[in-house]
């Protein structure tokens, strides 16, 4: 695992590469930061991300790509809403969205 939480990485992080850099990372902790954007090459199994207690106003999009991902930590950001592709990793268990300011989650994310 990697973990570089607490450590003033912010506010933007490109962790990218035309090959992937950590082929078998399964944790990344990211957590404490100052992030609001993120650009990551997804290690193929990743299983663990957290980016919590940064300063996130969406859901980074390359998480749609997380098809091993299954533990999801967002906690402590910005954010008002979810996109869809949440409700299609097929593999996501847990998923902590606690301290955000989210009003409802659309039904759609539900039933994916």
């Amino acid at each position: 695992y990697l973990d570089l939480r607490d450590n003033r990485l912010g506010p933007k992080l490109e962790i990218e590469s035309h090959t992937n850099p950590w082929p078998t990372l399964g944790q990344l902790l990211l957590g404490g930061n100052t992030i609001s954007s993120l650009i990551l090459k997804l290690p193929d199994n990743l299983a663990v991300l957290d980016i919590s207690r940064n300063k996130f106003q969406r859901v980074p999009e390359f998480i749609q790509f997380a098809s091993f991902l299954h533990s999801l930590d967002l906690s402590n950001n910005h954010l008002s809403n979810l996109p869809v592709f949440l409700g299609f990793l097929d593999k996501l268990q847990r998923i902590s969205l606690d301290g955000n300011p989210l009003r409802s989650v659309r039904h759609e994310l539900l039933v994916a």
